[in-house]
């Protein structure tokens, strides 16, 4: 047997929905989706010409063939100095905007790490690095599987630090579907049941 996208190859070829199978095997047939919010920006910006994602278009696209539980939509604020510059109050004004439109969507939650400033660029701009981001979604891909809430997990990640949550979720039973960009550890893909390079059909297909 072998996933791909909600759906199940059999050993005779023939491809079907994946849901009834996870209901065979008494496990729930719901997806959640884990979004590293600032992996999905780089990889846009670097690979899509910043093509902005509608989040109910990815949901959608990514847990084809099975009931959405929830988007998990990991993000940091903009970095604030104390006190704050008036350029840096007007970024965090814009971001409070998007935060409230996009933490108002049905089935999102939202969960906030923090920026710190981790030395400096070539240039002398600093080098922000986000923090707790990678223990949040630890903790939520984690308990969704251990508590049996899932029988499928995605990712948009890059990040290695993933890797043990991953190996969690597959021991109870949660099949462990990647997509990622260009800039994707190694260890990350070969953590999970199936990965995907992102592509151009699958961001216009999910474009705001």
């Amino acid at each position: 047997l072998a996933f791909t996208l909600g759906y199940v190859r059999q050993a005779d070829g023939a491809v079907r929905d994946a849901a009834p199978f996870f209901r065979g095997l008494g496990m729930p047939d719901k997806t959640a989706l884990f979004v590293d919010r600032a992996y999905l920006e780089a990889v846009s910006g670097s690979e899509f010409s910043r093509a902005s994602i509608d989040l109910e278009k990815l949901g959608d696209r990514l847990s084809a063939g099975s009931e959405l539980l929830r988007i998990y939509y990991y993000h940091c604020a903009p970095y604030q100095s104390d006190p704050p510059t008036d350029a840096e109050r007007a970024r965090y004004a814009d971001w409070l905007r998007y935060y409230h439109r996009v933490n108002t969507l049905p089935r999102v939650a939202v969960r906030l790490g923090r920026l710190e400033i981790r030395g400096a660029h070539r240039d002398g701009s600093p080098r922000f690095q986000q923090k707790r981001v990678d223990i949040l979604l630890t903790v939520d891909l984690v308990m969704h599987s251990t508590k049996g809430h899932i029988g499928r997990a995605v990712l948009v990640a890059g990040d290695s630090d993933f890797v043990p949550a991953i190996a969690v979720a597959k021991n109870e039973g949660v099949v462990v579907t990647l997509y990622h960009g260009q800039s994707c550890h190694n260890d990350l893909r070969l953590a999970a049941d199936e990965s995907f390079r992102m592509d151009q059909g699958l961001i216009d297909s999910v474009r705001l």
